[in-house]
């Protein structure tokens, strides 16, 4: 018994380390945005990325490529040279990356599998005995400031069990392995850079096409060598670094010569080096102190005090949210040591255009500086200071009454810990402040089954799925509607009596509450006091439609309400009831639809007395698809084809999206007859919507099984569409549609499959794994692991040219494949 406590207190230890993110081992700190960038970045066919584990000879061989690429220039001799044409995809992001430094090589230690694939691009994969690995990555792990320190005892449990920042070591090598064969892959090993450095020079400069002669093969033997680089490249990155960080304790000095203060020398560096890398914390900033300034929102003029301004970025952000949006007038004072960094922030924010703004820049001097203020910001300088708490107590004093004090700042900076400084600021009478870092923290708290554990997370699932009916009842109901037409605040008792109903006030009263709780509606008399003091709330207590609430009314656009009306209504309840069946005996007796209703969903849909369903339905296809539409135009690039056929495109929500952002883009929708025709019946229709010249697309109808009726096009949407089917009725399809396409030349044909895709050791798969037992009892079918559907895609002659993540539930495939007047016909 001993033991098993031990075993399950070493799980929950393990589980507080790390999380898990889109399948990738992550430490919280580092931020999601980059990360989930990286995962979904679109390559150009010039990317050249490095791909290792963490400690398997990254920097030696960014060092060698940089050398090859330059002409053997060393690393020291432009530190900022190499960190722009080196960044580092899941660390620096979509900036750093879009504006790198050509040619380069992006870093990354994703495992190959993960890195985002282009057949044109190229991809240097570097391994590691995993003893050295394991020994290097240790040392080097509990050097991060942002991490939980380990024994290596425990460390080695992790790197063994792959629980450690960016993954399972041993997946990685396997990953890499696999791919060894690709022509645009080159596998080299450390063990093989030390004993064979030359034979891997020439290898590389084979791989990257650049020419080596006996004068750059000497440099780079040199310059790349590891005697060389050892200490060095970790010497000049500290001291590159190491500027900025000393720089910031600049902020409270007067310079009269500006030439004399090395902030004002590194400020362009700072500007296009390290404001890109920030912007995760400045977006948190700004969501943050937007969202505080709101919640105190009793003026319509803020006095603002912008203290170590730099070149702007982080009040810009800020700026953007308060004045654009017309929200506030603003009043706001630039201050910095650094006469070249307010120049650049001054450039920066007369972009910020508005009537609303007012900006004055001055150079710090504290103690001829006696305004006072509503607000002071400062990003990146509080923790910096020689003297926080001076600091703070300037600040404290500069502060009108009920004034807020924004700092914003990483969570471990080494010069003074960040709790030192709550408990600093806690010795001044401050009336009210926002710490980003803690806000975060505290504002993610998701009571969710998938976090609960013991019995609270079974009571968390009952109470869920009671909101849950709530909610259907809500839109059955029509309420929505009923309180959007009335536009004013309404009580239950006046909802009860419009349009002649007869409902139960005091009923419908507590449906409201609860529907109140999940925020689609609003108490309006909700004072903090309990409702129970009025004996007859439903004639009093007055509601309102949140802008949620305005998604579920019968009109809206989104057809949020119908989704809700066919995923919770009873013939989801119906169709549950029939799953242990189906688990018991298979398809003896047909899926769980089948056995509710006694014919295929499709079938039911056709009869006439079940139309109201159908339409509901179809309707509810139309929801997910606005969900899925901004993903999909985020992350795929469309300018690279003419012509666009959606296939079972429903109404044309998506593919309207598509056509919106793309102007060149002509667009097809294909679809069943009855379907086609309901699109075109609506007035306006999709694209009308949109403003969508005529022109630029077709209604068409037909068949996805019948090649002859599918329209001939350079690129294919098949969204939500082949987890309706079993793998023979999935390849048929993309049979077809191949088909269509057969010429005279030889043509190249894309199709993106739009599908929630079962990924490896990714911790989203919940939604996906629920869904496979939604198409299982419905309909007969499933979703698929991406290995499945690349044995799909290969059966039906495609292939796999790359994966996309997006933001939402799904995963993008983009598949292709080559047609001639030869291809086979499907049947």
């Amino acid at each position: 018994m001993e033991s098993e406590q031990t075993s399950d207190s070493n799980e929950s230890e393990q589980n507080e380390l790390f999380e898990i993110v889109d399948g990738i081992c992550w430490v919280s700190d580092w931020g999601l945005r980059n990360l989930r960038f990286s995962l979904s970045y679109q390559t150009r066919p010039d990317d050249l990325f490095i791909v290792t584990y963490p400690r398997s000879g990254t920097t030696w061989m960014q060092n060698i490529v940089y050398n090859l690429l330059t002409n053997g220039q060393p690393f020291n001799v432009s530190t900022i040279d190499f960190f722009e044409r080196n960044p580092h995809l899941e660390i620096d992001g979509k900036k750093c990356i879009e504006t790198m430094r050509r040619p380069g090589a992006i870093k990354t230690h994703l495992p190959m599998h993960r890195v985002p694939y282009n057949s044109l691009a190229k991809y240097i994969c570097v391994i590691r005995n995993p003893k050295d690995v394991c020994i290097s990555y240790y040392i080097f792990y509990n050097m991060w400031p942002d991490v939980p320190k380990l024994e290596f005892d425990r460390f080695f449990e992790c790197f063994i069990e792959g629980y450690l920042p960016f993954g399972d070591y041993f997946e990685a090598l396997r990953s890499a392995w696999q791919r060894r064969h690709y022509d645009n892959v080159l596998l080299v090993s450390y063990e093989e850079m030390q004993t064979e450095s030359q034979s891997v020079i020439e290898k590389i400069a084979n791989f990257i096409n650049v020419v080596l002669n006996d004068q750059l093969l000497e440099k780079v033997m040199k310059y790349a060598s590891f005697e060389y680089m050892k200490g060095k490249f970790d010497d000049e990155r500290r001291k590159f670094e190491g500027k900025f960080i000393e720089n910031i304790k600049m902020a409270t000095i007067e310079s009269d010569d500006d030439s004399s203060n090395e902030w004002s020398l590194l400020a362009q560096s700072y500007q296009d080096v390290f404001v890109p890398r920030f912007q995760l914390l400045y977006d948190t900033m700004a969501h943050y102190a937007v969202k505080k300034i709101q919640s105190n929102d009793t003026r319509d003029e803020y006095q603002l005090l912008d203290y170590g301004t730099g070149s702007g970025e982080p009040i810009l952000t800020i700026l953007q949210q308060l004045v654009t949006n017309h929200l506030y007038n603003v009043k706001l004072q630039a201050t910095d040591s650094s006469r070249r960094m307010l120049s650049l922030a001054e450039e920066r924010l007369r972009k910020l255009k508005s009537q609303h703004l007012t900006v004055n820049f001055f150079i710090n001097d504290d103690s001829s500086n006696k305004n006072v203020y509503d607000i002071i910001t400062t990003s990146l300088v509080l923790p910096y200071a020689s003297n926080h708490g001076q600091m703070l107590r300037d600040f404290f004093q500069q502060l009108k009454p009920n004034g807020l004090l924004i700092s914003s700042h990483w969570p471990h900076p080494k010069q003074v810990p960040f709790l030192s400084i709550i408990k600093r600021i806690n010795q001044f009478m401050a009336t009210d402040l926002i710490s980003i870092i803690m806000a975060e923290y505290n504002n993610n708290i998701v009571h969710s089954p998938l976090e609960l554990k013991g019995l609270s997370k079974y009571l968390s699932l009952i109470f869920h799925r009671s909101l849950e009916r709530a909610v259907w009842a809500f839109c059955e109901l029509g309420i929505a509607d009923l309180m959007a037409d009335y536009q004013a605040p309404i009580t239950a008792s006046e909802l009860c009596r419009l349009n002649g109903n007869n409902w139960n006030a005091e009923f419908l009263y507590r449906l409201l509450r609860v529907i109140a709780d999940a925020d689609i509606i609003k108490d309006l008399n909700n004072d903090g006091e309990n409702s129970t003091k009025y004996s007859h709330p439903e004639e009093i207590i007055q509601f309102q439609l949140t802008e949620d609430g305005l998604l579920l009314t019968s009109n809206h656009f989104s057809k949020a309400r119908d989704m809700i009306r066919l995923d919770l209504g009873p013939n989801a309840e119906k169709i549950t009831t029939y799953f242990p069946s189906l688990i018991k005996f298979g398809y003896n007796n047909g899926n769980s639809f089948e056995q509710a209703f006694g014919c295929s969903l499709f079938d039911y849909m056709q009869k006439e007395e079940n139309k109201e369903y159908a339409n509901i339905f179809n309707n509810s296809m139309v929801a997910y698809s606005y969900y899925m539409a901004s993903a999909i135009v985020s992350v795929i690039d469309f300018t690279r084809f003419n012509k666009l056929v959606d296939i079972a495109g429903g109404l044309g929500t998506s593919l309207s999206f598509i056509l919106e952002k793309y102007q060149n883009l002509h667009g097809i929708l294909f679809d069943l007859t009855h379907v086609i025709e309901n699109a075109k019946m609506m007035d306006p229709n999709e694209f009308q919507r949109k403003n969508i010249e005529s022109t630029r697309y077709e209604f068409v109808a037909g068949d996805m099984f019948k090649s002859e009726t599918i329209p001939s096009a350079d690129a294919y949407i098949l969204k939500y569409i082949i987890h309706d089917w079993n793998d023979e009725k999935s390849i048929e399809i993309l049979k077809s549609i191949r088909y269509a396409n057969k010429t005279q030349i030889e043509k190249t044909i894309t199709v993106f499959i739009i599908e929630m895709i079962i990924l490896s050791n990714d911790k989203d798969n919940w939604e996906a794994h629920v869904m496979d037992l939604e198409m299982l009892s419905g309909i007969g079918s499933k979703e698929r692991t991406l290995n499945e559907y690349i044995n799909l895609l290969n059966k039906s002659d495609y292939t796999l040219k790359q994966l996309y993540r997006t933001k939402g539930l799904m995963s993008i495939i983009e598949a292709v494949t080559t047609t001639t007047t030869t291809t086979q016909n499907c049947d």
